[in-house]
């Protein structure tokens, strides 16, 4: 990448990298034309690269391309003899080369990979960095990738060949890590996504291990024909490297990850600490005292089911759940309160400028589900745009509440409250009914009337008419206003859009109304001579449903209807509200269509009998209101719900899924992505997972290995793939 020099080094200082480890990092960046051979290290300037003249500083590092085009420091051919000076990425062809320095001598390292791999070699390792002249020498290590895209190290030894290998899931652009121990022949392999913040290691041990100080990057020194290539079965990289760091050291794991996190940055600014004073509001004492310190699994759930075959006979299973309890015990009570005081701590945590361009060059863009179907089916999906969306993709786990219900669950991430939405075998569940009249709602436009008293308004639209809600003028009832509420001062309610006739409530009992029109106006009455506003509003609207499951806080939810036996079938997105507006279809709906006006219906997703509804094809919205176009039956009741989504900032895309097939290819790379397969959620890990687009051996039916000739295994899949046995022409990949 184009390299910021300052900001790598106040990067490494921020996150306690010492920057004096740091022995080489090229970036590709500095490019000279007319120094062909030379890898400048981006650590130093361009001039600081030489001892003298044009004669390169060993000490500090620099490359020397060794292949025969130098594509690394001078671009790819682009024919007829002209070249693309590409700069900050580094392209190699399978026959370039790298050499480190004159050696590096250091027993305990860690290096980076940023790349990017072009095609396949079937049957054969594509190199990134080597030690080892070739795959039998007994000095030396190999890093590279395999067909599968998988990361190999390996090296050889007097017992023979030893090799680990990480599985994980590789994108288009990846950025993996190796480091090595002093005090033993241990290796670790680091695979690190930086798009959705996960890191993968596997620890390799070769207490045989010799080490060889030569390093090249781009494969196999020895290695270097065809010929070569096929006793070995090894060719050189093919691809674009745009970014190789070498540290002095082992670095941790935790350090690693962080350190990961630069090739996506523009900007970094470290956490800043002072003194600090004023007043705190905090913890002012401290006691000791009984309630839930955790919890503890109390036992099993156990049902009975019955299976019977073919002739008739029946058998009984019994299906075993675990349950768990609230923990009680001793523990620590703390007493808040607000103080002045002085302290040192953080003043401003630190911050990052992303290039998230950059970062999602890391994302996966291939669904891969997991059960073919025997039609059609339409796949839609949600997919950040920049940040990790983490209220996405939760599961919950099953647990006994302090109630001393079993059936509670409990979601498997503590930043979820009460506000969430709750998928059961893909299907929206219904929560409790809450206020769906914003808090925010205030009476305005009070004007005189002929009875001395003043009227004012607010117009709700969030409503249908056929539709049952609660009305609850709850502040009515409160105390305070009682003891100091004017008598003739009321609250009420305009069914039909209006604060006269005689389709009003006014009582300050809850009771259940049923809208007139599609709209409700709430009013305050209140004497002329001295009126009594209210702070906040008075009254509370929930709509009428039966619901699914009741929130009990903290992540934590009782269902009412049938979750099923176990918390995997559980999906979970976080919100931020949860107000729910619902609608109740008492009748069907053919080619007409209905409209719901007010803006609580609509950047929302709408669910039909818990099957999310497609945007444009079931409903659509024009001059600011939302239209029912799909078709509902006229057998039975229907219900509609309008639900919050997780977030704002995404992109959303949909498309058919054929027959038979598990593979949907998407438009986007697929960040913190919520997935529906004909409007039934999917689960992550579950129902599905996700690969890179075109990679080696993606699934898109079902495959199988075949042996070839040359007795080595690759996979073939059904026309039109591409994925089918093919054999190296030349010391190039090529590609399959």
């Amino acid at each position: 990448m184009i390299l910021n020099r300052d900001l790598l080094f106040k990067y490494c200082s921020g996150i306690n990298v010492e920057t004096g480890s740091m022995l080489s990092y090229y970036s590709f960046s500095e490019v000279t034309p007319t120094q062909n051979h030379k890898v400048f290290n981006s650590l130093y300037t361009t001039g600081d690269n030489f001892a003298s003249g044009q004669v390169l500083d060993q000490s500090k590092f620099p490359g020397t391309s060794l292949g025969v085009k130098n594509n690394p420091v001078s671009g790819a051919e682009l024919g007829g003899g002209t070249r693309n000076i590409i700069t900050g990425s580094g392209y190699f062809d399978g026959s370039d080369f790298i050499k480190i320095g004159s050696g590096v001598g250091t027993d305990s390292w860690t290096v980076f990979f940023n790349y990017s791999g072009i095609g396949h070699s079937v049957g054969y390792e594509k190199v990134l960095l080597s030690s080892a002249e070739n795959t039998l020498a007994t000095s030396g290590f190999s890093i590279g990738l395999l067909d599968n895209s998988f990361v190999s190290l390996k090296n050889y030894n007097t017992s023979g060949r030893t090799c680990a290998q990480l599985p994980s899931r590789y994108a288009g652009q990846n950025i993996i890590s190796l480091s090595k121990s002093s005090e033993s022949n241990i290796f670790a392999i680091g695979k690190h996504n930086i798009h959705e913040d996960d890191h993968v290691y596997m620890t390799f041990k070769d207490e045989d291990y010799k080490k060889s100080n030569q390093w090249y990057i781009g494969g196999h020194i020895g290695v270097d024909n065809y010929s070569k290539a096929l006793l070995h079965r090894a060719t050189g990289f093919k691809g674009y490297i745009d970014d190789f760091v070498l540290f002095s050291g082992e670095m941790s794991n935790p350090q690693k990850e962080r350190f990961s996190n630069f090739f996506s940055i523009t900007g970094y600014t470290a956490s800043q600490t002072g003194l600090i004073s004023g007043a705190f509001s905090g913890i002012t004492s401290v006691t000791t005292g009984f309630g839930a310190v955790g919890t503890q699994l109390s036992g099993f759930e156990l049902t009975v089911t019955s299976l019977t075959d073919k002739a008739g006979r029946t058998t009984q299973a019994i299906n075993k759940t675990p349950v768990y309890k609230t923990l009680s015990g001793q523990k620590i009570l703390y007493t808040t309160g607000t103080q002045y005081f002085s302290l040192t701590g953080t003043k401003s945590p630190e911050s990052f400028d992303v290039f998230n361009d950059q970062k999602s060059r890391f994302g996966l863009d291939s669904l891969i589900f997991k059960t073919a179907e025997t039609g059609s089916k339409i796949i839609e999906y949600y997919s950040e745009n920049t940040n990790i969306n983490q209220k996405v993709n939760l599961g919950a786990y099953k647990f006994l509440a302090s109630s001393g219900s079993f059936n509670a669950f409990k979601v498997s991430s503590d930043a979820v409250s009460d506000s969430f939405n709750v998928f059961v075998s893909g299907l929206y569940k219904s929560p409790k009914p809450t206020n769906i009249v914003p808090t925010t709602s205030t009476f305005s436009n009070y004007t005189n009337g002929s009875d001395g008293l003043q009227t004012g308004t607010f117009e709700f639209l969030n409503v249908m008419t056929g539709q049952s809600y609660i009305f609850d003028p709850v502040d009515m009832r409160k105390s305070s206003y009682i003891e100091t509420a004017h008598p003739q001062s009321s609250v009420g309610v305009g069914l039909s859009g209006s604060v006269h006739g005689a389709d009003i409530v006014n009582q300050t009992d809850a009771t259940t109304i049923i809208p007139k029109v599609n709209k409700l106006v709430f009013f305050h009455k209140t004497p002329t001579s001295s009126p009594d506003r209210f702070t906040s509003f008075p009254v509370r609207l929930r709509p009428v449903y039966d619901h699914d499951y009741e929130p009990l806080g903290s992540g934590a939810f009782l269902p009412v209807s049938d979750f099923g036996a176990e918390g995997k079938v559980v999906v979970v997105d976080s919100t931020d509200t949860k107000e729910v507006l619902h609608h109740k279809f008492n009748h069907h709906q053919d080619s007409a269509t209905t409209t719901f006006d007010g803006s609580g219906y609509l950047d929302k997703d709408v669910y039909l009998d818990g099957v999310k509804l497609f945007s444009g094809s079931d409903y659509d919205k024009f001059s600011g209101k939302f239209r029912l176009k799909k078709a509902v039956p006229a057998a039975g009741n229907r219900d509609l719900f309008f639900v919050n989504r997780s977030s704002s900032d995404f992109v959303s895309a949909s498309g058919a899924l054929a027959a038979n097939k598990v593979t949907f290819n998407s438009s986007d790379k697929l960040l913190s992505e919520q997935v529906w397969k004909d409007g039934k959620r999917q689960k992550l890990g579950e129902e599905y997972s996700k690969t890179m687009r075109g990679g080696s051996f993606s699934p898109q039916a079902q495959i199988k290995t075949e042996s070839t000739e040359k007795n080595h295994h690759v996979f073939s899949g059904s026309e039109g793939t591409g994925h089918f046995n093919k054999f190296l022409t030349s010391v190039q990949d090529s590609s399959v």
